[in-house]
Parts: C-alpha cells; sequence; structure tokens
C-alpha cells in the first residue's frame, strides 16, 4: 500500500517538475489505467440529462367587442373633383394636416407710430400794409358816382358782462380749486356806468383784387368836439369808402380772410400790428412785433490765481467747453476770452473747463443772460497747494474739491455727499476762522453727482445739481433769481394721437425734484409750483409719478411740458436692449424748431460713460441724423467700467438751429432714469 502511495506520489512531483521546467507545453494529461491495478470497476464520467420546464397551458381569453359601423367619406373622382360639404362643427378629418411658417415682423410698433403726426401750426402776420379800397357795387351807388362819400362814427357800445359773469364761467374748467387761484391780480379793464364814453376805430377793410386803378381810399380824420371840453378835438380817425367806381355786383365778390391753424399749445397772443396812415410808406417792423428769434450774448472771461495766501491776475490760459470738445479758445496772453454767441433762449449755462500750466483745471458753468454785457471772473488753486489738501482723502476712493461762493443773502452751503473737511476762505481767498467769509471750499469730495444746498438768511434753501470731478476742482457761483410761483400745463403724447392731449393727474403726483413740494392742481391739467428762489439762468426739474416709474421733467423759459405716455415710453425704450434701463439712463430731448446739428458729451468719473444719440422724427422712425422732421433727440448712457464705479454723470448737449441760434443744455444721467428735457 505504500508502495502505491509512493507511486502517486512521484507521478505528482514529477508532473510538476515537466510544468516547472517546460513550460512551452499547455497541457497534461493523467492516465486512469494505472487505478485498475488496484480493482476490476471502471471509472466512468457521469452523464447529464437536460431538464425540460414542464407544459404549460391557458385558457383562452374572448374579450366581447361590440361592432359599429363606420362611415368613410370618399372623394369621387370622376371627371370633375366632388367637394365635400361638412357640417358647422364638423372638422374635414379625411383631409390631410398643413403647417405653415409664421413670421413676426418687428417693425409693426414702427409702423403704428408713423400714423403720429404732430400737429403743428402757422401764424400769419402781416408785415406789408397796402392801401386798401373797397368796392361795393350796388344800384345806388351807380346812380350817384359824382356824390360825395358820407363819414359815419360808430360808437361802441360798452361790454354788459360783469366779473360775476367771468368768475362764473371760469368755474366750470375748475377741479375741486378755489375760483381765486385763476384769477390774476390786474385791473379791471371793464368800462363802468359812470364813464362811458364812445369809442371809434379805424377797420381797415382788404378791396376785392381788380384792377380799376380809378378806385381809391379815401381815409380822412373826421373832428368830434369833446362834449365836456369844447376846445379839445377827438381824433376818431374814421374810415371813409368811395362807392363810385363799383363795377361789380356786391353778391359776387369774394371776401379775403386770412386763416391760421389752432394751436396745439395755448400761447400768448401777438400785438396787434400798427395801421399806418394813407400817406406812410413805412413799413412795419416784424421783429419788433413778434420779438426776436436770437437772444444775443457776450461775455469776457477772467482767470483768477491763487495758493490760499495770494491771489493774482493769470494770462495765458485756455477755455475747453464740456458740449464741444473740438471747440476751445485761448486769451493770448491777454488775460481775458471773450465768448459771444446768438442765443435761443433768453437765459441758459454752459459747462466749460478753464486751462492753465501749475494750476489744477476748474470746471464751471457760465452763466449766459440776454443783452447783459460783462465779464466772469474764474477762480483756480495752484496744483501742489490742492494736492496737498486732498491727500489725505485719496486712499477713500476717487475724490475732488468743490469751491462754492457765498452773497450776503446766503449763511451757509451743504452737500449731500461725504467729504472730507470744509475750509473758510474770505474775498481774498484767505483762510480764515471768522464767520465773514465768502467761499467754502469742500475737501475730499466724493467724485459725482452732488446735491448742493444753499441757506438763506430767511430759511430759504436753494438746491442745485453739479458734477464733482476727481482730483480736479469744480467750482460754483451762487446766483439766484426770485421764481416763486409758477404755472405750468402738462400734455401727454401717445403712438396713435395725432396730437398731444392733456394729462390729467392729482396735484399731489406732480412735486419739485428733491423735495416734498407738491403741486396746487389749478384745472384738469394746469399746476401752480412754488419754486420759490432758483438758481440764475439754470433748469428747474420736476418728478411726475402717474406711471409704473418716475419720469423726471426740466424745464426753463417754456412752461408747456409734453411728456411721452407709458405705451410712447415702450416704443422707445424697445431700441434699448432688453426693453429695460436698468444700469443705463435715458434722456429724451424735445425740440421746438428745427435743428442743424447736435453734439453730446459727458462728465463721469474716469470718462467711464458712454453716450449713443438717435433721432427720432414725426414719421415715428429712428435715425443717426437730423432732419426737418426730428422732433425729439434720444440720449442713451451705459456706463463701461466696473460696478463699483459711479454712473452718476452730467450730459452736456450743443444744440446749432436752423435759425442761426443755439441751445446749451446741462443735463444729467442716473441709473434707471427716465428724464426729459423740455426746451
Amino acid at each position: 500500500m505504500f508502495a502505491y502511495f509512493t507511486l502517486v506520489c512521484y507521478l505528482v512531483v514529477g508532473s510538476m517538475a515537466v510544468r516547472f521546467y517546460l513550460p512551452e507545453n499547455v497541457s497534461i494529461g493523467f492516465s486512469t489505467s494505472y487505478l485498475n491495478l488496484l480493482s476490476d470497476s471502471y471509472l466512468e464520467a457521469s452523464g447529464s440529462e437536460e431538464i425540460s420546464a414542464p407544459e404549460m397551458k391557458f385558457a383562452e381569453i374572448n374579450i366581447p367587442v361590440e361592432k359599429k359601423v363606420i362611415q368613410i367619406v370618399a372623394k369621387k373622382i370622376e371627371e370633375k373633383l366632388t367637394v365635400v360639404v361638412v357640417s358647422v362643427n364638423e372638422l374635414p378629418f379625411y383631409e390631410p394636416v398643413t403647417l405653415s411658417k409664421i413670421e413676426m415682423k418687428e417693425e409693426l410698433p414702427t409702423n403704428m407710430v408713423a400714423l403720429y403726426r404732430d400737429f403743428s401750426f402757422e401764424e400769419t402776420v402781416v408785415a406789408k400794409t397796402e392801401v386798401v379800397t373797397d368796392k361795393v357795387s350796388t344800384v345806388l351807388a351807380a346812380a350817384e358816382v359824382t356824390s360825395e362819400p358820407d363819414f359815419f362814427d360808430y360808437a361802441v357800445k360798452p361790454s354788459t358782462v360783469t366779473e360775476d359773469k367771468k368768475v362764473e364761467a371760469a368755474t366750470d374748467q375748475v377741479e375741486n380749486q378755489n375760483v381765486a387761484d385763476l384769477i390774476e391780480p390786474t385791473e379791471s379793464i371793464l368800462p363802468t356806468n359812470d364813464s362811458v364814453e364812445p369809442e371809434f376805430f379805424d377797420y381797415p377793410v382788404k378791396m376785392s383784387s381788380q384792377t380799376d386803378k380809378a378806385s381809391t381810399t379815401v381815409q380822412e380824420t373826421a373832428k368830434v368836439v369833446d362834449p365836456k371840453s369844447p376846445d379839445t378835438i377827438i381824433n376818431t380817425n374814421a374810415v371813409a369808402f368811395d362807392y363810385s367806381h363799383a363795377k361789380q355786383d356786391i353778391a359776387k365778390q369774394v371776401i379775403p380772410t386770412v386763416s391760421s391753424h389752432k394751436p396745439r399749445v395755448m400761447a400768448a397772443k401777438p400785438s396787434p400790428l400798427p395801421i399806418p396812415s394813407g400817406n406812410d410808406d413805412k413799413k412795419p417792423d416784424i421783429n419788433a412785433l413778434i420779438g426776436p428769434k436770437t437772444y444775443p450774448v457776450s461775455i469776457s472771461i477772467l482767470a483768477l490765481g491763487s495758493d490760499l495766501k495770494k491771489l493774482e491776475n493769470l494770462k495765458g490760459f485756455e477755455v475747453r467747453f464740456q458740449d464741444d470738445l473740438s471747440e476751445m479758445i485761448e486769451d493770448y496772453g491777454s488775460g481775458e476770452v471773450k465768448f459771444e454767441a446768438e442765443l435761443s433762449q433768453p437765459k441758459m449755462t454752459r459747462t466749460v473747463t478753464i486751462l492753465k500750466r501749475g494750476y489744477s483745471p476748474v470746471t464751471t458753468e457760465l452763466i449766459l443772460e440776454d443783452g447783459a454785457p460783462g465779464s466772469v471772473s474764474i477762480p483756480l488753486i495752484e496744483e501742489d497747494t490742492l494736492n496737498d489738501l486732498m491727500a489725505p482723502y485719496e486712499r477713500k476712493g476717487a475724490v475732488g474739491v468743490l469751491l462754492v461762493e457765498l452773497d450776503d443773502d446766503t449763511e451757509v452751503a451743504k452737500l449731500d455727499v461725504p467729504f472730507g473737511d470744509v475750509i473758510k476762505l474770505n474775498g481774498d481767498f484767505k483762510r480764515t476762522k471768522n464767520d465773514d467769509y465768502r467761499y467754502q471750499l469742500f475737501v475730499g469730495v466724493q467724485a459725482g453727482n452732488a446735491m448742493v444746498s444753499y441757506h438763506g438768511n430767511n430759511g430759504e434753501v436753494v438746491s442745485k445739481i453739479l458734477h464733482v470731478h476727481e482730483s480736479e476742482m469744480t467750482y460754483d457761483a451762487n446766483f439766484y433769481e426770485d421764481v416763486v410761483n409758477e404755472k405750468i400745463r402738462l400734455f401727454e403724447e401717445n403712438l396713435l394721437a395725432r396730437e398731444s392731449s392733456p394729462l390729467i393727474i392729482s396735484g399731489e403726483q406732480v412735486k419739485i425734484f428733491s423735495t416734498n413740494i407738491s403741486a396746487k392742481k389749478i384745472n384738469n391739467h394746469t399746476y401752480k409750483m412754488a419754486f420759490g428762489s432758483s438758481n440764475l439762468a439754470g433748469r428747474r426739474y420736476l418728478e411726475l409719478n402717474h406711471q409704473s416709474e418716475p419720469v423726471f421733467v426740466g424745464i426753463r423759459d417754456n412752461n408747456n411740458i409734453t411728456v411721452p405716455s407709458e405705451n410712447f415710453m415702450n416704443f422707445i425704450l424697445s431700441k434699448v436692449e432688453g426693453r429695460k434701463l436698468g444700469n443705463r439712463c435715458l434722456i429724451q430731448v424735445n425740440l421746438n424748431k428745427t435743428a442743424n446739428n447736435v453734439d453730446v458729451a459727458s462728465e463721469s468719473i474716469g470718462q467711464s460713460l458712454m453716450t449713443s444719440t438717435q433721432m427720432l422724427d414725426s414719421d415715428g422712425k429712428f435715425y443717426d441724423s437730423l432732419s426737418a422732421k426730428t422732433n425729439k433727440i434720444i440720449i442713451v448712457g451705459e456706463g463701461q467700467a466696473s460696478s463699483d464705479i459711479s454712473l452718476d454723470s452730467k450730459i452736456n448737449i450743443k444744440i446749432e438751429y436752423e435759425d442761426g441760434s443755439v441751445q446749451f443744455l446741462n443735463s444729467y444721467c442716473s441709473p434707471n432714469t427716465y428724464l426729459v428735457e423740455q426746451l
């Protein structure tokens, strides 16, 4: 037994040795014949049988189906196609479904607004007064060719309308207001019953255009004796008509008329033309009758330099204009620069920057006033002195310096933005700690738009918006005018309307900008604003809250304000990406006459504001250039710097009109604001 075991071990060990020393052999086999030495039984491998799955049978499931007869509508194809008519509420399901492409045209709002037309009007002024004749042809006049004309004096019957009836008629237009608001404190022009005298008028009558040179006008002065004073002769300028040369029947004559369109906005009536005498060939001056179209202005600009210790006159400086960066004037060593222009309005301001080597640039607003020649002195501070003052505050960010001038009626000036320190200066630009100071120098002022408030000795406060430049000085002269109460009229412009309609809102929805002072409503669209005092030649701003977002309006000289409706604003905003302002600002300038050129420039921190300008014509389309139909200028301001820089900026606009006049406009830009500048 041990021998067999030893044999098996040798076989196993040998097989392993062969596997180890002969790795190229891939198979090893063992023979089972050696096992037959121990027993006669043979080893056989067990067989495998495939197990079959049991057979499963299901009973047949019968589902009852209700049979319905389906009528199929078929088309009969014969010589001609037969049209199948369906019932009222039946659809032709037997026909294939056809899909078509739908295209939306974006110019639909433009076509709609193209229907809008401005209601323009013309006023005809008769400049040429000719000797007119009145040829009235009648049978009686033809028979009395050689007869002398008769002279008649017509007394004007005094009006019987009393003041009470005028007030009663005016109250129909008032909504919840006192009647006293409608009556101005003027003297009555109605005659009294005690002193009623006949009045005589000269009625010029224009004759029909006939070629009869023999027709003449006999205009003589009738002498009427005053019954109260027999020695006094009243010149009535009575008119007599010569009927002797009449050849045409009066029923066939055409009476000439002078017509004009009714103005959309109520305006002051022009003065009547003077009627010259028969022997006066001098024509009336049209400009004297309708007023000047332009307002000439001439002003001299001087520069004063200071280091806060002494003051001296400067020479060799230059003046640059912030609305037109290509325009510049120099003094050429004379120490004086003269600026002249033809203004389109009596008063306005223009932003300029004074540059002088060794001194910090100074930006200020020139006050331009019609027919007021004079000079203005602009103070400059040495560059080293200004840098020393701002050095402690430069770590706070973009800061600048603001210099304000105080008059005798102003007690103190205040700012609504952070600043570092305020230095008091006397009239010679020297530091002082007394209460008798002339200037306030705000140092380390946060750059950007700021509101400066001048507090008077009587408690009145006059506010103004200005832009403070970084690392430079901004100067503001405190000159203001008394406005007190001013009446404004509001109109709203719609997309499809041919003319503006009155804007009827409550007085609480009309406020003076940056105040809680509301308007007092006089009638449905007229409001009284208590402006009090305002900056000289400056613009006054209102805030209207009748829409979902407030609308700001700037006015000056023209109190008839036209603001866009919400649909009109959405149409304008549709040209802005996203149809929302977001951090952008939009300025709408309403033109009052034809413009030839417009220049737009901005003042912002680091020149980070970018402006784009488009012209909106009366046909409802936007253009890149001006035309005779342009009635609105749309200016969009967008910041192009980092978000930590304020987007508040100042927009300077220069508009040159067709009549040779110019408009200088200083407007302001804030994020998500819609500002209307009414010219």
